[in-house]
């Protein structure tokens, strides 16, 4: 029992014993009556299912915080706003589309093109977007795999594929954007520990 629901039913219990008459209200005239007690415990109540529901949704999102973390691509500030804008105007999802470059790598439909270091001076900023950890350690190991299997000249890293997927899904405009972001499998994500309780 919260704190909350100890104030919510001890109000109930003072308005049940004002009620009966076990206490009498009429040597303090100016403490509220049966119904005032009541309405301030179903407030007392309302007030502990929003923090019920903050709580919830907190840890909801501590949850996906830990399954699919934000992942910041170093790129020069001017290509992030770029990117971002040309995303927005078209309604992609910069997740949704980060996710579909990985996946397009994985199939061997997307080849990225070998970063250029860019000019020093040039001000540089983070590109955040939330990547799920399973799909990106599957590139990192693919990524390897074609490296030293002779299939690729080098090992992209995960920023290399998302950033050179969106310069070209941006010089296309976002042509057919991926609007959603990507969806965690929940059925993955269940602890293992736990057991079904009917």
């Amino acid at each position: 029992m919260s704190d909350l629901d100890g104030v919510s039913d001890s109000l109930r219990c003072l308005s049940d014993l004002i009620e009966s008459g076990t206490i009498s209200l009429e040597s303090h005239p100016g403490l509220p009556g049966v119904e005032d007690f009541r309405r301030l415990a179903d407030l007392v109540d309302v007030l502990q299912e929003r923090a019920n529901l903050r709580k919830a949704r907190e840890a909801v999102w501590s949850e996906l915080n830990h399954l699919n973390p934000n992942f910041p691509m170093r790129v020069p500030m001017e290509l992030r706003d770029r990117i971002k804008a040309n995303a927005a105007m078209s309604g992609a999802s910069l997740e949704g589309e980060a996710h579909r470059a990985l996946e397009e790598y994985l199939a061997g439909r997307h080849e990225p093109s070998k970063p250029k270091r860019a000019p020093k001076g040039i001000p540089t900023a983070n590109l955040n977007i939330r990547i799920d950890k399973d799909i990106r350690h599957r590139v990192e190991q693919r990524s390897l795999e074609r490296f030293e299997g002779g299939e690729s000249s080098w090992a992209p890293k995960t920023s290399h594929i998302i950033i050179s997927w969106l310069v070209v899904r941006m010089k296309e405009g976002f042509r057919n954007p991926t609007t959603r972001g990507y969806r965690l499998d929940i059925t993955q994500t269940k602890d293992p520990n736990l057991k079904e309780t009917s």
